[in-house]
Order: C-alpha cells, then sequence, then structure tokens
C-alpha cells in the first residue's frame, strides 16, 4: 500500500466512490451516530459505582477532567483524519507518517483488539439475555444464540454501508432512550444531601478515576476505519468527532449525577443504574435499563 499524500483538502473528494471502489453512504449525522455507538458500551451501566467508590461526589469532577483530557486526542484524530479519504483509520495514518512496519503492528493490533472485544461482548450479550431467557445458560442454546448473532452482524456488514449505517442508527437511538429517560426521570427524585463533600479523594484515587474514564471514552478510533465509505471526510469528520464526543459526555456527567442523587448504596451496587431506576420507578425502571444493556452491547 502505497504512503497516503497529506496534504490539507485532499479528503474533499467530489467522487461518489472512494478511491478503493467503496460508497460513500455514511452522511453526517450517521458518523454521529456510529462514534456515540462506539464509545457507550455496557461498561456506562456498571461504571458510576466504580467512579464514586474512588473519588465520591468529586466523580462527577472526574468526568469533566477525563472529558477535557479526551477531547485532546479527539482533536489530534479529527485533524489527522480529515486528511484522508481512504479506508483504514490508524492504520492508514501511522502509514503515512511512519512507514510499513509500525502501520503493519498497529493494524494487527487494531484487527486482534476488535476480535478480542467481540468475543467478550458476545459472550457478555448472552448471559444478559438469559436473564430473560434462562434456557441460553445451557452451552447449545448459548452457542448456537452466538452463532445467530454473529452470522446476522456478518450478513449485514456484507450487505453494504447502508444497511450497516441504518442498524447503527437504529441501535444508537435505541441505547441512548433508556439513558435520557433515566436522566429525565431521575432529576425529579434528585436528593440535595448526597451531594455534601464528605471526604477529599486522595490523588491516587482521583488518577484511577480518571485511567478508567479514558477507557470509557474509548472506541472512537474503530469507526475511522471507514473513512472511504464517509461522504467528504474532511468536512464530516471533524464534526462527528467532536459533536459525538460532547453529547457522550454530557450523557455521562448527568448519568453520574442522577446515581449519586438517587441511588444511596450508589459505593456498593453492582448494578448501579438499574438499582437506580427500580429507586425511581420501580422494577419496571430496572428492566428497561437491563434492555438499554442488552442494546448497547449488541452495538
Amino acid at each position: 500500500m502505497q504512503k497516503e499524500n497529506i496534504r490539507p483538502g485532499l479528503a474533499d473528494s467530489t467522487t461518489k466512490d472512494s478511491p478503493q471502489g467503496l460508497k460513500r453512504a455514511i452522511g453526517k449525522w450517521d458518523l454521529v451516530l456510529m462514534i456515540i455507538n462506539s464509545i457507550i458500551g455496557a461498561g456506562i451501566f456498571g461504571l458510576p459505582s466504580r467512579i464514586y467508590q474512588l473519588t465520591g461526589v468529586y466523580s462527577i469532577l472526574a468526568f469533566f477532567v477525563c472529558a477535557a483530557i479526551v477531547l485532546v486526542f479527539i482533536l489530534c484524530f479529527a485533524e489527522v483524519g480529515s486528511r484522508f479519504q481512504t479506508t483504514g483509520g490508524p492504520y492508514t495514518y501511522v502509514l503515512a507518517a511512519f512507514g510499513k512496519l509500525p502501520a503493519f503492528t498497529v493494524g494487527w493490533l487494531l484487527l486482534l483488539s476488535r476480535i478480542f472485544n467481540y468475543a467478550t461482548l458476545i459472550n457478555l450479550l448472552v448471559t444478559y439475555m438469559a436473564v430473560f431467557y434462562p434456557a441460553l445458560t445451557d452451552a447449545i442454546p448459548r452457542a448456537l444464540t452466538i452463532l445467530a448473532v454473529t452470522g446476522g452482524l456478518t450478513y449485514i456488514n456484507h450487505v453494504g454501508a447502508k444497511s450497516t449505517t441504518r442498524l447503527s442508527n437504529v441501535l444508537t437511538i435505541s441505547k441512548l432512550v433508556p439513558l435520557a429517560l433515566f436522566i429525565i426521570a431521575g432529576m425529579f427524585f434528585l436528593q440535595a444531601d448526597a451531594f455534601a463533600v464528605k471526604q477529599v479523594p486522595a490523588v491516587s484515587d482521583f488518577s484511577s478515576a480518571i485511567l478508567l474514564l479514558i477507557f470509557a471514552f474509548g472506541g472512537f478510533e474503530s469507526v475511522l476505519v471507514n473513512t472511504g465509505e464517509i461522504r467528504q471526510p474532511s468536512r464530516i469528520i471533524p464534526f462527528g468527532l467532536l459533536t459525538a464526543t460532547t453529547i457522550v459526555a454530557v450523557f455521562y456527567v448527568l448519568i453520574q449525577v442522577t446515581s449519586i442523587g438517587t441511588l444511596p448504596s450508589l459505593a456498593s451496587s453492582e448494578r448501579p443504574l438499574a438499582d437506580a431506576a427500580t429507586q425511581i420507578v420501580g422494577p419496571a425502571g430496572g428492566k428497561l435499563i437491563a434492555v438499554g444493556a442488552l442494546i448497547s452491547i449488541l452495538g
């Protein structure tokens, strides 16, 4: 593969297809939703309690600090990503800057990390599904479900970018709706005394919380692999990265505020969002959050 010419403005291709022959089917808001989908995963459904254990009410500040740190990475990816019009993402960037061997290493690390991540998530998905369908705890139904889901997702990706984009949009909106309802409903039940500062966290604990949160903001880089299918990448990639990250940061902060203000046992909760939702609206709230977790894993 040849090194990419990284002159500014190169990605403003006026042709319908990318140089690799791919259809540019991903629009501006499609990209925003895809990035949100890649960032928000199942972790946010358990993260509020862990961060609260480390930093207490200062966990809200930890989210802001982490968002500011992640913004630096986002700006770097936005600048570099806007200069390419071909598929490859981080692999392509490293190839242009450092050559074939580093790019080969990055490409394989990216591929392997996605394979291992998928293996973890598909198992977690079936585990959550077993709450609604206990038969999935058995080996054969579990294996068949994993094969069926994997085959279905593979087929959708094979059909083309349009089908994948539509599915991604539906999954993203479906995972945001339960979270938005959780936040809106929770705002009416916030307890002011829950935000009283009881202890200032140690610097080491605050740093540990920031490190955990940085992983919670990760995943956006994988979407840039599809640059060859994005319309006008030099304009849309910076917009998509900044807009999506801002939306995710707002959701994360409000989720933490709602969790602190509605769940007195937040520090010891293993399912903080589900427990808080149950506290707010009863068992139906917990089930809604469980469905949201399922969608987040599938997404």
